[in-house]
């Protein structure tokens, strides 16, 4: 299911990934405007698709929900009367049906939380290898050791707290 969370979730990665950006790039002056452009671009793009996924999903998920509980109280209410005329196996059937109809968004929503995490997983390593390629083309002494490890270090600890 969607929670509130999640929302936060693509919001602190545009942020940490945007800042590693500027960690490595600050040195190249004006050379990444162009590609720190275009990553900002698409990282709201995948945000903006999925919020609206999500926000339908989490519609549809209210939705059905509202029959599933709607049909248990009308059963509850009625029990005497379901035992009374032996439609038990009806009523179950029927609240079996509509659970696996409920079921259904939250799959979905499951899903699109998953093409989420696999879309800026792989922005946040085209970053890192990018980063990674400038440090090694670059002349030797354009970096120092401890900047090399910082950033590469950095950006690596922003993926594993990401996909956790």
């Amino acid at each position: 299911m969607y929670h509130k969370e999640n929302s936060q979730y693509g919001g602190s990665f545009i942020f940490s990934s945007f800042n590693d950006f500027v960690t490595i790039s600050h040195r190249f002056k004006h050379s990444y405007c162009k590609v720190n452009i275009l990553i900002n671009l698409n990282i709201s793009f995948i945000q903006k698709y999925y919020f609206a996924s999500a926000k339908e999903l989490m519609r549809l998920n209210g939705t059905t929900k509202s029959f599933v509980a709607n049909h248990l109280a009308e059963s509850v209410a009625g029990a005497v009367t379901i035992r009374a005329f032996e439609e038990e196996d009806r009523f179950f059937k029927k609240n079996l049906d509509l659970i696996d109809v409920n079921a259904s968004p939250y799959f979905h929503s499951f899903a699109a939380n998953e093409w989420l995490i696999q879309r800026l997983e792989t922005v946040s390593a085209v970053v890192l290898a990018s980063a990674a390629l400038c440090m090694v083309v670059l002349p030797p002494g354009s970096f120092s050791s401890g900047e090399t490890f910082s950033i590469i270090t950095f950006g690596k600890l922003n993926v594993v707290l990401f996909v956790q």
